[in-house]
């Protein structure tokens, strides 16, 4: 059983209790635990829901992000004593043994061997934001060389988070594994409050097909790289994945994408799509998609996600008569657009205004944080 020590946190310096977040999840990652951004914000978020001064709480609800199998647990709470728990003479506890916090945050941590660790030492007028942070906010058009790797980075763990959430939905079965206990105690309410019979559910079968068509015009220069990067990660941690290009012609890129190295399908791709930073026909190149993969991926568990700027040099007649096919053949048209996250921008131009009634979402991809946002839209899409 665990100690009462004192949990090391102190709810007025919420900078430093995020800074040592990110210190705790990287030494969770050093010693094998499956760390992800995507874990570690979710985590964040959770312990806003509990009380921090409750150290079993902490502990719990840690745990259920980071040890996904049984013999991890060890090693995350020989983690979790070293870096989070400290004897303190200043904290007391009350007559029923909650430990209660003295209301000092220590800039260093303490070690079960009596050393401490300088290195979470911070001024105390560090601004309460992180470089990370600014990262997640800053417009792709606008990273910088030496940052495009970190962006890349977390770009990656993004599609993986997405795709272990999509893959985490459950259903009622007779004869899956584990008990739903929700169903069964309203099951047991036709009984009288009586719990005759635990129902069981299993993991969804993963039936929704994703179409991904990514603009690569030479208005999308600036955002290609990274969206290409999310295409990359998403089919790689998402199932039943299509994944197409196009500037004045269409390219199915799907196989490509299954390469282990994401250089490598970077240079097979600038050899197959000779049109890459070209002019841009949105309307021809739905209608090649509608004629020859059109009837293959369509259905009614197929979403189709549209990564476009909206400049289009075709005919405007021919790319509404288009995109309402391709809508009609799809449960749901999902629009990304990089300039919705401009200022003053407006839909006004031709194409994105003869697009837009057809168009179920509409929502921005200028950066990481709507990114995040986008996987978490299509997580509730994927759920009704």
């Amino acid at each position: 059983m665990m100690e009462d020590r004192v949990l090391a946190v102190d709810q007025d310096r919420p900078g430093d209790f995020v800074l040592n977040m990110l210190h705790f999840a990287r030494q969770l990652k050093e010693r094998g635990l499956p760390v992800t951004l995507g874990r570690t914000l979710d985590a964040l978020r959770g312990l806003k829901l509990i009380r921090l001064e409750d150290k079993q709480e902490v502990h719990s609800l840690l745990s259920a992000h980071y040890v996904t199998q049984p013999e991890e647990l060890s090693v995350f709470d020989a983690v979790f004593e070293e870096f989070w728990c400290l004897k303190d003479p200043h904290n007391v506890s009350d007559s029923r043994g909650h430990v209660q916090l003295s209301g000092t945050f220590p800039l260093t941590i303490v070690t079960g061997d009596g050393k401490e660790k300088d290195h979470l030492r911070q001024d105390l007028e560090t601004p309460p934001y992180s470089p990370q942070e600014v990262l997640h906010k800053k417009d792709f058009a606008d990273i910088l060389e030496g940052e495009s790797e970190d962006v890349c980075r977390v770009i990656m763990a993004l599609a993986q988070n997405l795709g272990l959430r999509l893959g985490r939905r459950w259903r009622t079965k007779g004869k899956g594994k584990r008990v739903d206990l929700r169903g069964s105690v309203r099951s047991s309410l036709r009984h009288g409050g009586e719990l005759l019979v635990l129902r069981r559910k299993r993991r969804r079968p993963k039936k929704t097909r994703f179409v991904v068509l990514c603009d690569v015009s030479s208005s999308m220069d600036c955002y290609s790289r990274f969206l290409l990067q999310f295409m990359y990660g998403f089919q790689r941690h998402v199932p039943r994945v299509e994944t197409f290009v196009f500037s004045t012609r269409l390219s199915r890129i799907t196989p490509l994408l299954r390469m282990r190295k994401i250089a490598a399908a970077y240079e097979l791709i600038s050899e197959k799509v000779s049109d890459w930073s070209g002019g841009t026909r949105i309307g021809s190149s739905l209608a090649e998609y509608n004629r020859r993969f059109g009837p293959r991926y369509s259905g009614p568990n197929t979403v189709i996600v549209l990564l476009s700027d909206g400049w289009d040099q075709g005919e405007m007649a021919l790319l509404e008569r288009e995109i309402r096919k391709l809508n009609s053949r799809a449960n749901r048209l999902m629009w990304l657009n990089p300039l919705l996250g401009m200022p003053d921008y407006q839909p006004i131009d031709r194409g994105m205004r003869t697009a837009l009634p057809h168009v179920e979402d509409f929502l921005e991809c200028h950066n990481l944080e709507q990114l995040e946002a986008f996987g978490q839209k299509l997580e509730k899409v994927c759920s009704l």
